[in-house]
């Protein structure tokens, strides 16, 4: 099979895959439905990022923002909260899970970094190369 045969089949799957928030929030909930750990993935994160009043943060590939609706309650006053992500389909479902919780949030879809301008936090998340973890970062 050519390369590029090759390339735009995985294209076109990683198109279908993240055409929306549907399959990401599918497997969101498996692990909240069946996890035996304490406190929930997106609890832990919140957690680890100890934000505070008055921050400027940036996540790259927002998904369908789970972080922030799962921490709504939590999250600190006057905070500017980017929500960036490569997909329209994402960003679209991230707005409408977050419609009722103010309106610190605002969403780009590919424009990831603006020049001139200092976040406070960077959020992202575990990277794998088939089964074997390359990077975690909060």
């Amino acid at each position: 099979m050519q390369m590029g045969l090759i390339e735009e089949r995985m294209e076109q799957k990683l198109k279908k895959q993240y055409k929306d928030a549907s399959n990401i929030s599918a497997r969101i909930n498996l692990h909240r439905d069946y996890s035996l750990k304490p406190v929930s993935w997106f609890e832990q994160i919140f957690n680890q990022c100890a934000f505070e009043s008055g921050y400027s943060v940036l996540e790259l590939g927002c998904g369908d923002a789970s972080l922030w609706s799962r921490n709504v309650e939590r999250i600190p006053a006057n905070m500017d909260i980017l929500l960036t992500d490569i997909s329209y389909g994402m960003i679209r479902d991230a707005a409408r899970n977050l419609s009722d919780n103010g309106s610190q949030f605002r969403y780009e879809v590919h424009r990831v970094l603006r020049p001139g301008h200092l976040y406070m936090q960077y959020i992202w998340f575990r990277a794998y190369e088939g089964d074997k973890l390359v990077g975690e970062r909060v």
